[in-house]
């Protein structure tokens, strides 16, 4: 075994920490999960999303405390599109999901809705994690009158170093964004 002396180990530390603050780090875009037995049977009204454009302009979605940046696993706009059809589903709508806008004219659908993350941010401190998020959606109705809201949020948590903090309070940072849409759908 090779001992080194403190002068290695602490320049050794130093280097470390230097390049973990020049990483990238990773965060996985969670899903919103139910059961089935927590839709309800009747389900009246159908909806087809387009999928979200993501007008952010950048490609990571924070910075840790010792500025890392944070970078999402995953597509931002079909993560986006997914959960407010999850949450969609959940109220009892039928949902369904297009690439395109004429795709969704082709539907006969009750509402066709798209939208744009306009933000999407996420904050890392040694103890704590933050996520905003801003959302547009465009809501289309039959007759063709048109409905435009900005809806945002934002969550803090306190980080389980055992557990997917980060990922978990970006997903209820969105999923508390869009507790308004249903509103649109009257």
């Amino acid at each position: 075994i090779r001992m080194y002396s403190i002068k290695q180990r602490v320049l050794f530390i130093l280097v470390l920490c230097v390049l973990q603050g020049c990483a990238v780090t990773n965060i996985p875009l969670k899903e919103m999960t139910y059961s089935s037995s927590e839709i309800p049977t009747v389900q009246w009204k159908t909806i087809v999303l387009v999928s979200f454009s993501d007008a952010r302009g950048v490609q990571g979605i924070g910075y840790t405390n010792d500025g890392a940046e944070i970078v999402a696993k995953g597509d931002i706009s079909m993560w986006a599109t997914k959960n407010l059809a999850s949450v969609l589903q959940k109220a009892g709508y039928r949902v369904s999901i297009a690439s395109s806008l004429e795709q969704a004219q082709r539907e006969n659908a009750s509402y066709i809705i798209t939208g744009a993350i306009d933000m999407l941010h996420l904050e890392v401190a040694s103890f704590s994690s933050t996520a905003s998020v801003k959302v547009t959606i465009q809501v289309m109705a039959p007759g063709g009158k048109t409905i435009s809201e900005t809806f945002s949020a934002s969550r803090s948590a306190v980080t389980n170093p055992f557990g997917d903090t980060e990922a978990e309070v970006v997903l209820e940072s969105l999923l508390q964004a869009y507790s308004g849409i249903t509103s649109l759908l009257r």
